[in-house]
């Protein structure tokens, strides 16, 4: 979101880059909350006005760091769970465990 940030303060005064990033933002994440209801890619379009606001809101920073901890912790339990499935499965067939 840097460089579209950058793009548009480039040809948009600050105060009103400013404010019109927090209007697409803002768009953006009630079209997200919309569609975690309707159909479509609610999360995706959630996630990006949040990431939108980001930019210029400090709670919407906070949100992004938190959500981004909490993926970081979930990629790290997904490996971990891989590996101790590959060790069940290599110890089932009576394998040495392959360690990746």
């Amino acid at each position: 979101m840097g460089k579209f940030r950058t793009w548009l303060l480039g040809w948009c005064p600050q105060p009103v880059g400013g404010i019109l990033i927090i209007v697409l933002g803002s768009l953006l994440s009630l079209v997200g909350a919309v569609m975690l209801v309707l159909p479509g890619p609610g999360l995706l379009v959630l996630a990006a006005g949040v990431a939108l606001l980001a930019t210029e809101v400090p709670w919407a920073r906070r949100v992004m760091r938190l959500a981004h901890r909490w993926y970081l912790r979930g990629v790290k339990r997904w490996r971990e769970w891989r590996c101790a499935r590959r060790a069940r499965r290599a110890n089932a067939r009576g394998e040495a465990a392959v360690q990746s």
